[in-house]
């Protein structure tokens, strides 16, 4: 539906922004209603593709993503203490699970608030949240200081290889493997163990004590579930409704009372190097610099206000003039209706017969707009500002 500017008049537009921009404050710039266009056709094209990767049933980089992103804010321990590093030698981790009875669960715990030891689980109590895991947590450990360092990490889980609760994992140095007890063990039995162990010894203990399914859901499996129950259609409608209602930095210019013109004097004074694609310098800094001794602006630019019929009649009629003379147009609105949103646009196109595109901030100053219906041409070197006066629509 939209389509680009020529390449004559985009270099021209952004010649005239960036120019401007490296002058004043060093601030990028867009040429104006860029983001737009390439906003709406992102919109348009999401209409026909197919679901996104990680809608499989195949746990995806998105889900391990949100899921390690709940695990990095799961930690349970108040106060300055830092939690256990899982990398560092000497680390207990306590793979736990509420399917365990909860005298078992309450004394694990008990043992992870020593500061080199971790009591993990795999997801959240009943699928639900973070908040309502913490408050069984507390109603468990009951009124106590001693505070267990906890977190959900399902990455943990395939890390080690777990499938039991509980199941005690000693973090030791790089090249030897970690020695590994499935049961209800203590902390300090596990340790001792390891340095009866050795550097030579089996470090898989294996089944010591009572052990229990893990009764939580993966987590990432269950980032992956929710993903896949979301209504994408309704949420992207939604995002289009938000982009509008949240639209609040229209540039508002008052009606032209009289037909007068005036011109601009686009030349700056650069502070950056100004380059071209291939590093080549075009503009040194501390130059004065017109673009348009560079590249003439060879379209006609129509600035008006897509809330008012009779703004956009006006407009309709100097482009149908313009493109009659042979020259291309470019369609500036200062707003939108909010209420309608990309229909108001799509509207405005259908009647001005090209893509419309939002004013920026940026350009209408650098045009010294004050008054719209207007039109911008270029005369040699200079900007040429006609302003109009508005008309009744049943004119």
């Amino acid at each position: 539906m939209l389509s680009h500017f020529s390449k004559v008049g985009v270099a021209c537009l952004c010649t005239l922004i960036c120019c401007g921009a490296i002058a004043e404050e060093k601030r990028t710039s867009t040429e104006g209603g860029e983001w737009l266009e390439k906003s709406r056709e992102l919109i348009e094209e999401s209409a026909n593709t197919t679901a996104p990767e990680w809608m499989n049933t195949v746990p995806s980089e998105e889900a391990i993503a949100i899921a390690e992103e709940i695990a990095r804010e799961s930690g349970m321990r108040p106060g300055p203490r830092d939690r256990p590093n899982v990398e560092l030698p000497g680390t207990v981790l306590i793979f736990g699970s509420f399917s365990m009875p909860e005298e078992t669960l309450r004394n694990l715990l008990d043992q992870a608030a020593a500061k080199d030891v971790m009591f993990v689980l795999r997801g959240m109590v009943d699928t639900t949240n973070i908040r309502s895991t913490l408050k069984r947590i507390k109603a468990v450990i009951g009124d106590t200081d001693r505070i267990p360092n906890v977190v959900i990490d399902p990455t943990l889980y395939k890390r080690f290889n777990i499938t039991q609760a509980p199941t005690l994992v000693l973090v030791r140095e790089k090249d030897l493997p970690p020695v590994t007890a499935v049961g209800a063990v203590t902390v300090d039995w596990l340790r001792r163990q390891a340095s009866r162990i050795g550097r030579r010894g089996d470090a898989n203990l294996g089944i010591r004590a009572e052990h229990y399914d893990i009764a939580e859901v993966d987590l990432i499996v269950e980032m992956q579930r929710r993903l896949t129950n979301i209504d994408w259609n309704k949420k992207r409608q939604a995002s289009i409704d938000r982009f509008w209602r949240n639209k609040t930095d229209f540039i508002h210019l008052p009606d032209a009372k009289e037909d007068h013109e005036f011109e601009v004097d686009p030349t700056v004074r650069v502070t950056e190097n100004i380059k071209d694609s291939e590093g080549k310098v075009l503009v040194h800094a501390g130059e004065a610099f017109n673009p348009l001794d560079v590249i003439p602006l060879s379209k006609t630019v129509i600035v008006f206000r897509g809330t008012d019929p009779a703004q956009i009649a006006m407009a309709n009629e100097v482009a149908s003039r313009v493109r009659s003379e042979g020259r291309g147009v470019i369609l500036l609105t200062t707003t939108v209706d909010t209420e309608n949103g990309w229909k108001s646009m799509y509207g405005m196109e259908q009647d001005l017969r090209g893509p419309v595109y939002l004013l920026q901030a940026n350009l209408a100053q650098r045009f010294q707009l004050r008054h719209v219906p207007s039109t911008v041409t270029s005369r040699g070197n200079r900007l040429v500002v006609n302003e109009m006066a508005v008309r009744a629509t049943n004119e």
